[in-house]
């Protein structure tokens, strides 16, 4: 394994963009315009500042106790609702619980679709979901709500996107700003669980918070660390980028098989058991090179 700085080319540089401006809480309320009346709301009182006044907007969206609801088809474009801005795009898929992701398919994969995850979602997919299930997700972006990484402790946990995603032989997927947390004792994410080939290859995790519990940094736990792994490919990846990601008392940090480059850029490692970064690679034969850079590990 060769452990340095490299350069490697992604295309074409793109500017830097300001974010967009939202409502009061600065929150942009996204959908598709494949997403159904009903389905995924979005409750603005999980954010800062006013919600909107109740009432019936552009005949399209209803506002009742603050949360802003579909109430007929969407067309694209760009609305106000009392304040809050609302964009609803051809490309995109909002989420709100499981049985919207369950009813996710091929057709909301692809370059530049991008599927948005309402927080407490709470989305679980051991492998058979959309995502987790082997094959080539086409570089799909995968978005939360919110910001996944501003609260730190338990009380953010009822406002996770998912509480575990596992998956192998996927591949091409960007997973942005969402909160993992488990709370049941099993590993968190497991992006290469399943052995042979194609690999599991060109996976970017970013802006992500990914918690596999709340361990006491003061307790005792001779006798077994009672959460699971954190981040944990037990297989090969081809290509695996963390970064700008809090991971919190996982068994280890991230435990992966690297091949062709790993990268783990800027993270913040929080009270984990074992070792925060463990790499292995069951072949000589792989070009195993890890870029490892402005971490901060503490406890």
């Amino acid at each position: 394994m060769e452990l340095g700085v490299f350069l490697r080319s992604r295309g074409s540089a793109q500017p830097l963009l300001p974010p967009p401006t939202g409502g009061p809480g600065q929150e942009v309320v996204r959908w598709g315009t494949g997403n159904q009346p009903g389905t995924a709301p979005f409750d603005t009182k999980l954010y800062a500042g006013s919600g909107p006044a109740d009432g019936t907007y552009h005949a399209m969206f209803s506002v009742s106790g603050g949360v802003i609801s579909l109430t007929a088809p969407p067309v694209a474009g760009l609305y106000d609702v009392d304040g809050w801005s609302v964009e609803i795009d051809p490309d995109w898929k909002a989420i709100g619980n499981q049985a919207e992701y369950n009813g996710l398919g091929a057709g909301d994969l692809g370059a530049g679709r991008k599927i948005i995850f309402r927080e407490a979602a709470s989305v679980t997919d051991t492998g058979g979901g959309v995502l987790g299930s082997p094959g080539d997700k086409a570089y799909t972006t995968v978005e939360g709500d919110g910001d996944a990484r501003a609260e730190k402790g338990q009380g953010g946990d009822a406002r996770r996107h998912f509480t575990r995603l596992y998956g192998g032989r996927i591949r091409n997927l960007r997973l942005i700003n969402l909160r993992f947390a488990e709370v049941s004792g099993n590993s968190v994410l497991k992006l290469a669980e399943i052995g042979g080939t194609p690999r599991t290859s060109d996976i970017h995790v970013e802006r992500c918070a990914i918690i596999a519990g709340h361990p006491d940094p003061q307790g005792d736990y001779s006798t077994g660390w009672p959460f699971g792994w954190t981040v944990y490919n037990n297989t090969r990846v081809d290509g695996f980028t963390l970064k700008d990601c809090y991971i919190k008392g996982g068994n280890y940090g991230v435990q992966t098989g690297g091949n062709l480059w790993t990268e783990i850029i800027g993270c913040e490692f929080d009270v984990c058991y074992q070792d925060f970064i463990q790499s292995w690679n069951d072949s000589g034969a792989d070009t195993d090179t890890w870029l490892i850079a402005g971490c901060k590990l503490s406890r």
